[in-house]
């Protein structure tokens, strides 16, 4: 893929990314609301701030239970 190519579709990602927080906006009962991805699009609501730590938290868990699973293996 070009850089060309690929700057375009950044430029149209963030344009659908605009667009798709404008409509959470307008909407507080958006289905996007309270989920890691409404956090994605830029919302900072509480319930999306909320929904976002929730998940960092379970991944770095699944990160750490992982990275030990590993090294009880590795003697």
């Amino acid at each position: 893929m070009s850089p060309d190519e690929k700057a375009k579709r950044a430029e149209i990602r963030e344009r659908a990314i605009t667009k798709r927080l404008g409509e959470m906006l307008e909407d507080s009962g958006d289905r996007s609301h309270g989920t890691p991805t409404g956090y994605v699009y830029g919302c900072r609501c509480a319930r999306c701030t909320h929904a976002k730590g929730v998940a960092s938290m379970n991944e770095r868990a699944r990160r750490l239970r992982k990275k030990a699973e590993a090294s009880l293996w590795a003697y």
